[in-house]
């Protein structure tokens, strides 16, 4: 902002939800002592208006203090659809590609930059000339892995107890609650539960009951859930790892089970010292993720639930969330917490659970920066590697004001804690590729935007809608999908329900809807619950030219992809 400001840009949109803490004062300039608490966007803009009116005149800088990701898809559709270019400085590798493919959908430049400690880099996304970023973005999390029974059984480091803990805040207030959100949204009648629940754990009914059953009692209850959450967590957990595995037991080499870096466990109960904050931690976030609206109600008593009956767990379901519907105008309250580092809830609650299996394990215990450290991943920042990757941001901007040739533009990798490391590279150039009809596309070809409803057939969809929509000028002769494939979660659409002969609705086979009841659910339910029935769809498509000959349903081997296809998915018939 600062090196954009002294270049005369007087038009700039910045957005971030995050709030200045101290630790940030020490690598940026923009933020004052004063400012902790305050969020850091409307700070920027009000530090670089305050520059523009000292220096430059007057300028529109304006602050969006919201999180950049798909929960505000539509604000930031339009931010982006109207700007000339985009910068990208976020922390995280999935809000960058959510606003890699916005830049991508609105054919927009976009410089993105990124620093960890003396490490730095700026890429250049430039429309129909590079590839884009997620094309070349390094893993979500590329730090070596964590054996999953080490976590779970066998903890030796402070770490493995700090990343239980993150697991377990995730288990329980982000896909919890979204488990019950979708549970009350899917909720009709009385036979809805049955139906949810068919072909579904045991686990999951009981798991839907406690909650519902809580919802029922009030606030204050969410003490009793979380006391009951440590005994699960700390005392019944440790007691099945020692009736596993006995003091005296051996592996399957004949050694001492118990020996190097397994660690016979102590016991703790509700009366250690760390356990107290660590159930007043867990009971504030229930209450958080299940009344975030609602002030104290009557403590009530919850049931113990150890019915190993399924049908004998539905039916009290089934009463309970009748009982809930009588009580409730809306089923839609749960709120589903993502775990923030800087939210001192959500940090009480990992540190303290941490040092409790921290105390169970022998491992020192941690203390609440240390816990951040780990659970946020954080590498401090290092005031000197921003400022060398604004000024690079800023060249490679001048560039682009300019409109320079492709070739003037580089990305840059640095690492300031080695001599002489600087890399600077031209970018990849972006993939492209001829269709049938003789035009040439790239992934930044304009996608079609097509409306699916209920009832039309997949081939009959792609004969009449699809294929001319990315043919405008007609579709070749003898041309046939080869091949369709869902996204985000990579669904291969059998091929015999791209024939001729199935008369399958397309919405039924693209979303893997298999019966009646599972139909009648999604359209009885698609008003209630967004979860049920996804807003879009996108499609990669590739097609062939039928062989010549008696058999119409042999293609030839040569496949192309046809541009992305995105599927709008109504609820009207």
């Amino acid at each position: 902002l600062k090196n954009l400001a002294q270049l005369g840009v007087r038009n700039v949109i910045v957005a971030d939800d995050d709030a200045i803490e101290i630790s940030n004062l020490n690598r940026q300039f923009l933020f004052r002592k004063a400012d902790v608490g305050r969020n850091k966007a409307q700070v920027a803009a009000e530090r670089v208006l305050e520059f523009f009116k000292r220096t430059k005149g007057e300028a529109n800088i304006t602050a969006i203090p919201k999180r950049v990701d798909a929960a505000s898809k539509n604000q930031f559709d339009e931010i982006i659809a109207s700007s000339d270019c985009v910068f990208s400085c976020l922390d995280n590798v999935a809000a960058r590609r959510f606003v890699d493919g916005l830049c991508l959908e609105h054919c927009k430049p976009l410089i993105d930059t990124g620093t960890l400690g003396a490490r730095g880099s700026v890429q250049v996304v430039l429309p129909h000339l590079t590839e884009t970023y997620s094309d070349a973005a390094d893993p979500e999390d590329a730090e070596d892995p964590i054996a999953l029974c080490t976590l779970k059984q066998h903890p030796y480091r402070a770490d493995h107890v700090v990343l239980w803990a993150k697991e377990c805040f995730e288990e329980q207030f982000t896909r919890r609650p979204e488990r019950l959100r979708r549970f009350l949204a899917a909720y009709g009648d009385a036979g809805s539960v049955r139906r949810y629940f068919r072909g579904r754990a045991l686990s999951e009914a009981l798991e839907a009951l406690e909650d519902v059953r809580l919802l029922l009692s009030g606030v204050k209850s969410c003490t009793a859930w979380a006391r009951s959450l440590f005994e699960e967590l700390f005392v019944h957990r440790i007691e099945a790892l020692k009736l596993a595995h006995p003091k005296d037991s051996v592996d399957e080499n004949d050694e001492p089970y118990w020996t190097g870096s397994r660690i016979w466990p102590r016991e703790v109960d509700t009366e250690f010292p760390a356990a107290q904050d660590f159930i007043a931690a867990a009971a504030r976030l229930r209450r958080m993720s299940l009344f975030p609206d609602s002030a104290s109600e009557e403590d009530q008593i919850l049931e113990p639930l150890i019915s190993n009956d399924n049908e004998n767990v539905i039916a009290a379901l089934e009463l309970e969330v009748a009982r809930l519907v009588n009580r409730k105008s809306t089923l839609s309250g749960t709120t589903s917490l993502s775990f923030e580092k800087d939210d001192d809830e959500h940090l009480a609650f990992v540190t303290t659970g941490a040092n409790v299996r921290a105390a169970i394990f022998g491992i020192p215990s941690v203390d609440p920066l240390r816990c951040k450290q780990i659970a946020g991943r954080v590498v401090p920042a290092v005031a000197t590697t921003t400022a060398v990757v604004s000024a690079l941001a800023a060249l490679e901007f001048l560039k682009l004001v300019a409109n320079a040739h492709s070739d003037a533009f580089r990305n840059a990798f640095v690492n300031l804690a080695l001599p002489s490391r600087w890399t600077l590279a031209e970018p990849f150039p972006c993939e492209s590729w001829s269709l049938p009809d003789g035009r040439t596309v790239d992934p930044w070809t304009p996608r079609p935007n097509l409306r699916l409803d209920h009832h039309t057939p997949l081939p009959q969809f792609i004969a009449d809608t699809l294929l001319p929509a990315v043919f405008p000028s007609g579709v070749p002769p003898g041309l046939r999908v080869a091949s369709m494939l869902t996204k985000p979660k990579g669904d291969l659409v059998y091929l015999d329900a791209l024939h001729r002969n199935d008369f399958r609705p397309a919405r039924d086979v693209l979303l893997a809807v298999d019966n009646d009841e599972e139909r009648e659910d999604m359209d009885s339910n698609a008003a209630k619950s967004e979860m049920l029935l996804p807003e879009f769809l996108d499609l990669d498509v590739t097609v062939a030219f039928e062989q010549p000959g008696e058999d119409s349903d042999l293609l030839e081997p040569d496949e192309t992809l046809l541009p992305p296809v995105r599927l709008l998915l109504t609820t009207s018939s």
